[in-house]
């Protein structure tokens, strides 16, 4: 059969108008990502950045794939459409690592609540895949044409270095140009973890790397006991929490002696000891994180891999034990501690994301403490602290210090917003200490030997030389390691042990490492293990602490450097 030039033309007019249709209908879980997404709600910026890289990774596939293969692909992002949609109006964040790991978890009956639950977005989605099938009937199997793959390879090319460029501009130039390069790039390549269905992709990939990590991990260190108990067993009942701060500098708490108050609630309380000398062994959260819940240090990092968490030994000594975390971290360790501790909660919000904040914890917390099945309990918690956005980490009532930064972030990042910086940056730091004293006030209605310890895993530069923001650098500032460490304890626990709440005065001032921590939590409790002997020292609950001479800290490239 023989078309004429009429024919033809209308007969390319219709196949156009189907691609367009099909490509709409893929396209839906992009535009609900601009609609819900907090990051891209306030910029038009970033929304319109991101519409354009969604519009070139859903093309790209043309570059390899005939028309009609490509749209049958897209059948299999429709099916998945509904959970990225479902994840966006829910945490206004598009899938990530986590709810992946999740759904390679989720059991069947998990899986039918959460359709029932949202049972009218899935039929609606049925209903679009079965228009999307029929339309597709209608696609001839032709390859895009070679100039438009030519304009499209070079569009994704300008529109990337583009991105890229930007990303190089806003590191500091005192950085060298190789590590510059490298973390331009990384940032540059990082947005596609959050652009559907390219984020499908990406975060499945790591889901299952660390998924299989995780069973690794478990499997191995499953062997490992401390053999732990409590020495001087009572039948008090005995609460003890810690806290791991995140991004906290101790330069900026009032208790310290900073210019503002930012610390308010904190000073009013009794029995609460600021340790005045505190050094943090890392500068990443990665590898702060184990030198505090572990028996880790800067030498002996692997220890991570080896021995079980402090969480662990409260567990074998016969606590109840609680890992609440407000940052959903997904290393092999944490994920471990779902199996073990007795109640475990993970807030579902990433670090980017200003609907979750340190208080939506408090709840949790009171649950714990009314647990009637123990009389013995260990809370520990992993907060968002001040980790940046900054803004990001308080509610509105905590703007006290005006005019901070905004909420959407990145616009603002230079020297010249310095004073906004620091007004949200001492924003979030009142914030946690509305924070801290809220849970010391929970404790103290139990009449109880508790204690509490809080710390940061490492600080932050805020231009302090008018060069420097964020940590982690390859040559890191003391603003970086210099952290605050805070232990209170109650009146019953100090008429209990009257020598180590005296001990913790007189040690107030000395040198201390973050690497303490396990130690000291550990004699907060009086619980011993295999040959813990010799770690007596170690805590600074002990008449007879001893002061590390050179404190060691684990550099952003793994390097060990000395902080005094």
């Amino acid at each position: 059969m023989i078309l004429n030039r009429e024919e033809i033309k209308n007969d390319q007019k219709r196949q156009f108008i189907i691609y367009c249709l099909l490509f709409s209908i893929l396209f839906i879980p992009n535009f609900f990502t601009v609609l819900f997404a907090t990051d891209l709600q306030r910029n038009l910026v970033m929304s319109f950045t991101y519409l354009i890289l969604s519009v070139l990774v859903w093309l790209l596939p043309l570059l390899i794939l005939d028309i009609k293969n490509y749209f049958r692909l897209g059948i299999l992002f429709l099916i998945f459409a509904p959970i990225e949609i479902g994840f966006l109006k829910s945490t206004g964040l598009p899938i990530n690592v986590g709810l992946m790991e999740t759904l390679l978890n989720t059991n069947f009956q998990e899986a039918k609540e959460q359709i029932l639950t949202n049972f009218p977005a899935v039929l609606f989605f049925l209903v679009l895949v079965i228009i999307y099938c029929y339309l597709l009937t209608f696609v001839s199997k032709k390859s895009a044409p070679i100039k438009w793959k030519v304009g499209l390879i070079a569009v994704f090319l300008v529109v990337n270095l583009g991105i890229f460029a930007n990303m190089f501009s806003l590191l500091e130039s005192y950085i060298p140009t190789k590590e510059r390069i490298q973390v331009a790039y990384e940032n540059t390549t990082r947005k596609y973890n959050k652009i559907y269905p390219a984020n499908i992709l990406f975060n499945s990939y790591y889901a299952f790397k660390i998924n299989r990590s995780n069973i690794k991990f478990a499997q191995e260190i499953e062997k490992f006991s401390f053999g732990a108990k409590q020495n001087l067993p009572n039948n008090e009942n005995e609460i003890y929490v810690l806290v791991i701060g995140e991004t906290a500098r101790k330069h900026n708490f009032h208790l310290y002696g900073y210019s503002r108050e930012t610390t308010p609630e904190l000073e009013k309380i009794e029995n609460l000891v600021p340790f005045s000398n505190a050094h943090s062994s890392a500068t990443l959260t990665l590898q702060s994180l184990p030198q505090i819940i572990t028996r880790a240090d800067p030498e002996q990092m692997d220890l991570e891999f080896k021995e079980k968490t402090i969480l662990d030994a409260f567990h074998e000594a016969g606590f109840f034990t609680a890992w609440i975390g407000s940052q959903n971290i997904s290393t092999a360790m944490i994920k471990r501690l779902k199996s073990v501790a007795d109640y475990t909660f993970f807030a579902k919000s990433d670090i980017s994301s200003s609907q979750f904040y340190d208080g939506d914890v408090l709840k949790n917390i009171q649950e714990i403490i009314n647990v009637k099945t123990s009389k013995k309990k260990l809370i520990i918690i992993h907060s968002l602290g001040s980790h940046f956005r900054y803004s990001n980490r308080y509610p509105p009532e905590f703007e006290k210090f005006q005019p901070n930064i905004s909420r959407s972030g990145y616009s603002n990042m230079s020297l010249d917003y310095k004073k906004e910086l620091i007004n949200s940056y001492d924003n979030s730091i009142l914030y946690t200490d509305y924070f801290l004293s809220s849970i010391i006030k929970k404790l103290k209605t139990t009449n109880s030997l508790s204690g509490l310890i809080y710390l940061s895993d490492h600080g932050e530069n805020l231009y302090d030389d008018n060069k420097t923001l964020f940590h982690g650098g390859e040559k890191p500032t003391h603003f970086e390691y210099e952290v605050p460490y805070l232990i209170w304890y109650s009146q019953k626990f100090k008429d209990f042990y009257p020598e180590k709440t005296q001990a913790l005065n007189q040690n107030k001032d000395k040198k201390i490492s973050s690497t303490a921590t396990f130690f000291t939590l550990a004699d907060f409790a009086n619980i011993g293990y295999k040959n813990s002997t010799p770690e007596k020292s170690k805590s600074i609950l002990n008449p007879d602490y001893k002061e590390p001479t050179k404190r060691k800290l684990v550099t952003s490239k793994k390097e060990i450097i000395f902080t005094d």
